[in-house]
């Protein structure tokens, strides 16, 4: 009986673990889709010539260049 309870335990921490990395795929995903987004609209008004002040667009990046291709990489293999 014991075994069995412990069996289930296991299944039900395996199941959460599974659950949070689907939800990671995701998130990384709607990321990577939004960041598509947000760059062909960019193209777009560019070559309208909508000329859009960006706040968040002032040619700095939040994260490092290591940190960016790691992040490219893992997305990458999600396709």
């Amino acid at each position: 009986m014991r075994k069995a309870a412990e069996l289930a335990a296991m299944k039900e921490k395996l199941e959460r673990a599974q659950k949070m990395a689907d939800e990671e795929i995701a998130i990384a995903l709607a990321e990577r889709q939004l960041e598509a987004k947000k760059e062909a609209l960019s193209k777009a008004q560019m070559a309208a010539g909508i000329d859009v002040d960006d706040d968040d667009n002032d040619g700095s990046s939040d994260s490092t260049p290591e940190e960016q291709q790691v992040r490219d990489i893992i997305i990458s293999l999600l396709y």
